[in-house]
């Protein structure tokens, strides 16, 4: 209990602070950020915003995270040398908050990231955000094709359910944390 009310401080501490970039920065658009005159297939495997550009400010990594990367879906992950690595490995190396992930331009239009060392004077809220998101991620990667634990609760309107009254049927679950 006490943990999750750190880690709620926590983040709302890096929210805070992260939202007070100068308001020049502010005004930069990623779409502005990066128009490549490149036919397509010059641009495969390469970078869609460059790395530099991502941790220059916590408002440029924002949008570029928000717009194009994934991580909760399947992906090609690749290491820091360009080599090929599984989800797993990538979100593990993410979760050290030493790399961040640069979205890669592909053939297929299939995510595509390859792993960047993150620079030494990179904004704190960058690499905290990375450490939360990926650990977080990591762990959700880690559940998939596993059965769902038992469960046992009534809805707001007081129908019962639990794992035994929905077997076999498909269900969508929506919860609020």
């Amino acid at each position: 209990m006490m943990r999750n009310f750190i880690l709620i401080i926590c983040t709302l501490i890096v929210f805070f602070t992260s939202c007070q970039q100068p308001l020049e920065q502010q005004k930069k658009p990623l779409t502005k950020l990066h128009k490549p005159e490149l036919k397509k297939n010059d641009l495969i495997g390469k970078p869609i915003l460059a790395a530099k550009k991502i941790t220059e400010s916590f408002s440029v990594f924002w949008e570029y995270y928000n717009n194009y990367i994934e991580l909760y879906k399947d992906f090609n992950a690749s290491d820091v040398k360009g080599g090929k690595i599984t989800r797993i490995d990538f979100l593990k190396k993410l979760s050290t908050g030493n790399y961040f992930p640069v979205a890669l331009y592909s053939e297929d239009n299939y995510l595509s990231y390859k792993l960047a060392v993150i620079p030494a004077k990179t904004d704190e809220s960058i690499t905290a955000y990375l450490k939360k998101f990926s650990s977080d991620q990591l762990e959700f990667c880690k559940l998939e094709g596993k059965p769902v634990p038992n469960f046992n609760f009534n809805d707001v309107n007081g129908k019962h359910y639990s794992s035994e009254s929905i077997k076999g049927k498909i269900v969508l679950f929506k919860c609020w944390f």
